[in-house]
C-alpha cells in the first residue's frame, strides 16, 4: 500500500490498538494494588527504634517522673501532717527540694550511662 497521508496501515492500527490495551489493563491491575505498612520486613528505619540508647533513655525517664510522683505525693501528704506548723512546713520544704535534687541527679547518671554502653575502658 502506498503512505497516503491520514491513511494507517492496518499493522499499524493494530498495534496502536494492542498497546492501548496493554496501557489498560496495567492502569487496571495497578490501581488493585494494596498499600502495605512501612515494615513489610519487620524492620524500621525510623530514628530510635533500632537504638539500644534510645530506649535506654527512655527507661530512665520513666524512672524519673516515678520517682517524682512518689515524691510529689509523699512532700503533700507530710505538708498535710505538718498542719499549720510553718517550721515543720519550711523543713518538709527543704526536704522534698533535696530529694528532688537527688531525683533529679540520678536521671542525669542514668542516661549518662545510656551514652557509654559498649564504650569500653581502653586501659
Amino acid at each position: 500500500m502506498s503512505n497516503v497521508p491520514g491513511h494507517t496501515s492496518p499493522l499499524r492500527s493494530m498495534a496502536i490498538i494492542a498497546l492501548a490495551a496493554a496501557l489498560g489493563l496495567a492502569a487496571i491491575a495497578l490501581s488493585q494494588c494494596r498499600m502495605v505498612p512501612d515494615m513489610v520486613t519487620g524492620l524500621t528505619l525510623a530514628p530510635g527504634r533500632l537504638s539500644g540508647r534510645s530506649s535506654c533513655v527512655t527507661g530512665c525517664n520513666d524512672q524519673f517522673e516515678a520517682a517524682l510522683r512518689e515524691e510529689q505525693n509523699r512532700h503533700l501528704a507530710a505538708l498535710r501532717e505538718c498542719g499549720s506548723d510553718q517550721t515543720c512546713r519550711a523543713d518538709e520544704n527543704e526536704r522534698h527540694s533535696v530529694v528532688e535534687q537527688q531525683i533529679n541527679d540520678a536521671r542525669r547518671d542514668c542516661k549518662k550511662n545510656c551514652y557509654n554502653e559498649g564504650g569500653g575502658d581502653s586501659r
